[in-house]
Formats: C-alpha cells, sequence, structure tokens
C-alpha cells in the first residue's frame, strides 16, 4: 500500500480568540507529488477538511491541550499524529514576504508513524514565500513511545531500519568517511545539453558519478565540503555498483521509482568527526522528502556508522 507524507513542522497559528488555523501539504511519499482529496480531520470531532490540488490544507480548531490529526484516502495508507502546546507557537510575517515562527517552550509532537514522542526546541524558522524556501534550525529530544503490541513494534522498527539507510545524517557521515557509494549514495553530476532541447524540463541527458573526494578537503579532523556546481543526490539503501550508475539517469527521471532524489545546489559546510557540522546544507528535495522532523530518529540509530577519526588519518 502506497505512503501518504505530511510535513510535521507544526505549522498552527493562533488567531482571535482560541481558535486555531492548522496549515500543511500532503504527498505522496514515494515520489514527492502532491496528493488532493486526502481526508485531514481531527479525531473525536466534526473538524474536517480535504487537500487542494497542491495537496494543501488548511483547518480550524478551537480550545488549549493537544489534538490528534489523523490522514485518510483511498489507495494510501492512513495515519495519525499528536500536537501538543500548539498555542505556545506564534507566526508573523515580517517585510520581505518572510513568514517567521517562535516558541518559548519545546514544541511538543507524538510521530505514530515511528513511534516517538518529540520534543522540539525551536531556534529558529524562516519560510521565504518569493524563493520557496524554508530554513528550520532547532533541537529534537526523543521519547520512545510504548506499541501497543509485537506487531507495532515490527512496524517501528522496520520504519525506524528504513528511513537510517536514506537519511541526512548518514550521508553527512558516509561524506565523512569518503563511503558515500558504500553507504547506498549516488552523488551525480548532470550532462548538460542545449538548453532549447530539454529532457522533461531537464537541461541535461546524462549523469556523471562524482567521487566524494571531489568535493571533500580534509583539514585536521575536520572535513570541508565544497560544491561548486548543483549536484543530485540519489539514496538507494545499498551500495552503488556499475549498473546502478549506468541507470541513474533513467532512476532520477522516473516517476515509478521509490528512491529519494534531492538536489544539492553550490555551497559549503563543514563536517566534524562526531557526525555534526556547521554551515548551512541545503537541499531540493526533487522526490520523497528526507528532511523534517518525521524523518529525523536518534543518533544512536548510525552508531555503528561512527566517524572514526583514525580512519580519516589513514586515508590522508
Amino acid at each position: 500500500m502506497r505512503i501518504l507524507f505530511i510535513y510535521l513542522f507544526v505549522a498552527v497559528s493562533s488567531v482571535m480568540e482560541a481558535q486555531q488555523v492548522i496549515v500543511g501539504r500532503i504527498t505522496n511519499a514515494s515520489n514527492g507529488q502532491p496528493v488532493n482529496g486526502v481526508n485531514i480531520f481531527i479525531a473525536n470531532t466534526t473538524v474536517a477538511t480535504v487537500s487542494d490540488a497542491s495537496g494543501r490544507y488548511r483547518i480550524k480548531t478551537s480550545g488549549t491541550g493537544s489534538f490528534e490529526i489523523v490522514v485518510v484516502h483511498i489507495g494510501f495508507q492512513s495515519f495519525e499524529f499528536e500536537v501538543r502546546n500548539r498555542e505556545k507557537v506564534y507566526f508573523y510575517k515580517s517585510s520581505g514576504d518572510i513568514l517567521i515562527a517562535i516558541c518559548d517552550e519545546p514544541i511538543e509532537i507524538v510521530n505514530h508513524e515511528m513511534g516517538y514522542h518529540i520534543q522540539y526546541v525551536l531556534h529558529s524558522f524562516e519560510h521565504n514565500y518569493l524563493t520557496k524556501e524554508s530554513t528550520i534550525y532547532g533541537m529534537p529530544f526523543f521519547e520512545e513511545l510504548i506499541p501497543q503490541n509485537a506487531i507495532q513494534k515490527r512496524r517501528w522498527e522496520k520504519r525506524r531500519k528504513d528511513l537510517s539507510k536514506v537519511s541526512i545524517t548518514l550521508f553527512i557521515r558516509s561524506l565523512y568517511r569518503d563511503l558515500i557509494n558504500v553507504d547506498g549514495f549516488l552523488l551525480a553530476k548532470p550532462i548538460l545539453r542545449d538548453s532549447s532541447n530539454l529532457i522533461l524540463g531537464l537541461p541535461f541527458d546524462g549523469l556523471i558519478n562524482v567521487p566524494s573526494t571531489d568535493i571533500l578537503q580534509s583539514v585536521q579532523d575536520q572535513i570541508q565540503v565544497n560544491i561548486d556546481s548543483p549536484l543530485y543526490l540519489i539514496c538507494y539503501s545499498k551500495p552503488i555498483t556499475s549498473r546502478i550508475i549506468r541507470n541513474s539517469f533513467s532512476v532520477l527521471l522516473s516517476p515509478t521509482n521509490k528512491e529519494p532524489v534531492l538536489r544539492l545546489p553550490s555551497q559549503q559546510f563543514t563536517i566534524y568527526s562526531d557526525g555534526t557540522y556547521s554551515g548551512v546544507m541545503s537541499v531540493d528535495e526533487i522526490r520523497s522528502r528526507l528532511t523534517g522532523l518525521s524523518s529525523v530518529l536518534p543518533n544512536e540509530y548510525y552508531e555503528s556508522s561512527s566517524l572514526a577519526p583514525q580512519l580519516l588519518e589513514t586515508k590522508r
């Protein structure tokens, strides 16, 4: 059964008196395309709405405390998530068409898809309506939910494992170790062509595998990542072979393939030996989504891929 995705950042704004407006967007988790006609309702109420052609929805509720949003659509797996302390999230629009959100206490979200209660300390959130870019910076704390039965426990474990294999966190750590192909990531550079003859709107007709050494520079126990021109990142969750590389362009274009695809614009950032990084890592999500709180796991899931500084020493 196909899976829906709903952006899990708490896009909740306060309006007159205790009324709340919840806004969001629903896409197909396999290809990132918007899904219209999705039923969204607040559990145990008569409050409901339907997503539009762009997958967006807007729903109003009132009162305080927590509430549970349920998402249902024929042919897709339904799911629900809980939002708490929504009245503490404040939105306002600054000059230049920029939406800013602030919260004086941790935002509480219950992710029933992965089995976590997340407390998110929001440091900053901005959305530029002109460029359609969002910048989010904050710190999540995870508490595991108690599964209702063994089936739910196994489902959560599988979803966490599957997500960890294609996550941004694993990609960052793989970059540090110079093992992106081993860990299932293909970093590719487009083969440019005459812009007057586009393929499906793309100004290129192929991809070239880019070794991570082409964008990495070692500085003591740090790795400087320098992306001079846009690259595509395809997350296969299995080691990259020559056959996968040959088929990468068709995988990028095919809407039926489920592998997440991201575009990495020109940028620079620094990765440290513990897996953290400084600077802003920018991504355009072409197919599926790997950002947002629904796609974040505790660091414990990546300890098997720990970044050993001595490994870096041997590669210098």
